[in-house]
């Protein structure tokens, strides 16, 4: 197990973390570490208590899944509180099926929610530059709208100038210029911890936040 840093800046990284682990389940030992709650901070500084640093402000689903990715046994929240929201979505997680914490626009969040929050699988001829799901939109025309620039996390769906790709939904995982084809929906909330790591074949599904 190990210990949680109150003080911004003095948590451990990604890399020593899995070293350690790696260390310890050789001996044959389970290891936990922690994540902060994004809703109750503990005094006096309010800053969270997470094991790795950069989790201190990301989405707590970023956080734990990203300890599940590095080989932790046990997650277990810091901070002395965590909300009911962060109880019930931390009991979500499975390995093998990635949640990302999602902020939609509110025309994208009414027009595509149904079709969004179904679960998605990326495609086995995963591509460099962006998440493809294997679901593509079929209701009705896509409309072009929002079709603004792309920075990482940005998730998309092809609009109708894509011709036969229209439909196609998308999350960018480098920063991409705007493109009148591609409608912007929103972005994933996990500070670029998740959507690098989703390999060709799996599934994943959206969190709205």
């Amino acid at each position: 197990m190990y210990i949680i840093i109150p003080e911004n800046n003095t948590g451990i990284s990604l890399e020593l973390l899995i070293e350690r682990n790696t260390f310890f389940k050789k001996a044959g030992l389970k290891t936990m570490a922690f994540v902060p709650s994004g809703k109750f901070r503990r005094g006096p500084l309010y800053e969270g208590l997470p094991t790795v640093e950069s989790h201190r402000n990301v989405h707590i689903l970023a956080s734990a899944q990203e300890l599940l990715y590095a080989g932790t046994d046990v997650i277990l929240i810091g901070d002395s509180m965590a909300s009911g929201e962060e109880l019930e979505v931390l009991g979500k997680i499975k390995k093998g099926e990635w949640i990302l914490p999602v902020l939609l626009y509110k025309e994208a969040k009414e027009k595509y929610e149904d079709f969004l929050f179904q679960e998605h699988t990326q495609r086995s001829d995963a591509a460099e530059d962006v998440i493809r799901s294997e679901r593509m939109y079929k209701t009705g025309e896509t409309a072009a709208f929002n079709t603004g620039i792309r920075t990482t996390g940005t998730v998309t769906i092809d609009n109708k100038h894509y011709g036969r790709y229209a439909g196609s939904l998308q999350i960018v995982k480098k920063d991409l210029p705007p493109d009148y084809r591609v409608n912007v929906l929103g972005f994933v909330c996990d500070n670029g911890l998740l959507t690098g790591k989703i390999k060709a074949g799996e599934k994943f599904t959206f969190y709205s936040v």
